[in-house]
């Protein structure tokens, strides 16, 4: 952040607990009407399992796509209409050759 910049309004930070857990929070603060005095109010959201569940889909996204593209099989996918939206790079092969083995 650059001298005279204004601070974001919405952080997220990793922070260790006394414990040593880390625990990842979103930080929101406001400007708020108190007493007609300009306020400033600054909340704390604990979003560590949130971003656990995201890392863990990530994950199992990224072994999924190993899986799919790695594999021999011909792994496909069609939408509602029919129309294919995806088709695992082993039918490559299979259009090349015209075989699988």
């Amino acid at each position: 952040m650059q001298r005279g910049e204004r601070n974001p309004d919405e952080i997220e930070i990793d922070i260790i607990r006394l414990d040593g857990q880390t625990r990842h929070l979103q930080v929101f603060r406001r400007e708020v009407l108190w007493d007609n005095k300009k306020q400033r109010m600054v909340l704390f959201n604990d979003i560590t399992d949130r971003v656990q569940a995201e890392k863990a889909l990530r994950e199992s996204e990224e072994k999924y796509r190993l899986i799919v593209e790695n594999s021999r099989d011909i792994i496909f996918t069609v939408n509602a209409d029919g129309i294919l939206i995806y088709i695992s790079p082993s039918i490559n092969k299979l259009l090349v050759t015209g075989k699988m083995n």
